[in-house]
C-alpha cells in the first residue's frame, strides 16, 4: 500500500519529535558541587560549597572556612582557611550526582547527601 501524503508527514513529525526529546535529554545540565550537604557522619555535620570556592563546615558546633578547588572532572583540593591551625590540605577524589558528593582517597573522605 502506498504512502499517503498524510501518513508520510505523521511520521516525519513523530522522527521529529522524538529526535528533539532526545537533544533535550542529552543536554540536561549536570550537577553542580555547589549547595548545601548533610555528612552522613552521625554528628549532624554540614557542609556548603559556594561558587566563589568556599567550603564552611559545621560539625560539633564548630564552623570552619575552607577553600575548594575542582582540579579535573574527579578530583577535589580541599585547603583549610586562615584559623584552622594544625589541619592540613588533600587532594580528594570525588563522585557527584544529584543526590550526593563523594570524597574518597583522602584524610577528608565521605559521603555528603545534597539537602
Amino acid at each position: 500500500m502506498p504512502k499517503t501524503p498524510k501518513s508520510h508527514s505523521f511520521l516525519s513529525s513523530s522522527l521529529a519529535a522524538a529526535a528533539f526529546a532526545l537533544l533535550l535529554s542529552s543536554c540536561a545540565p549536570s550537577p553542580t558541587i555547589e549547595g548545601k550537604y548533610k555528612a552522613d557522619d552521625g554528628a549532624g555535620s554540614s557542609a556548603e560549597f559556594l561558587a566563589d570556592g568556599t567550603l564552611i563546615f559545621v560539625s560539633g558546633g564548630q564552623q570552619g572556612v575552607w577553600n575548594w578547588t575542582k582540579l579535573d572532572d574527579d578530583r577535589l583540593k580541599l585547603a583549610p582557611g586562615g584559623g584552622l591551625a594544625g589541619t592540613k590540605a588533600a587532594i580528594c577524589t570525588y563522585a557527584l550526582s544529584s543526590a550526593e558528593l563523594r570524597l574518597a582517597d583522602c584524610h577528608l573522605a565521605m559521603t555528603l547527601t545534597r539537602l
